[in-house]
């Protein structure tokens, strides 16, 4: 699989978004100070995912297109979407949508 390098203007971080269920888990976890993960791990996923979102995660299945991802640390789950036009002509900017924030007991 070749390499894609990016444009000048496609270096750091990618611009992020979470979906609605993605913002009312993250939401539920800084207001519960019992949470069952700490904030700052699901941060540091996130940062891990827009920093690299192709590295960060692998597919969430063989039969999914290689945008539909999933990454994970220690308890955390976090599945998203890379919109990535270098990729996808049918994507306008590049992106990474968090679609839910998940947790193992």
């Amino acid at each position: 699989m070749s390499q894609h390098h990016p444009a000048p203007d496609e270096s750091g971080p990618w611009p992020w978004a979470p979906s609605k269920l993605a913002r009312q888990q993250y939401e539920e976890l800084s207001s519960h100070p019992t949470a069952p993960t700490p904030q700052d791990a699901v941060d540091q996923l996130i940062l891990r995912i827009i920093t690299d979102p192709y590295g960060a995660g692998s597919t969430r299945s063989e039969s999914r297109p290689e945008w539909d991802r999933v990454a994970a640390e220690g308890p955390v789950v976090i599945p998203y979407q890379v919109h990535d036009p270098a990729r996808n002509p049918q994507v306008r900017q590049r992106a990474v949508i968090i679609l839910r924030i998940l947790w193992a007991d």
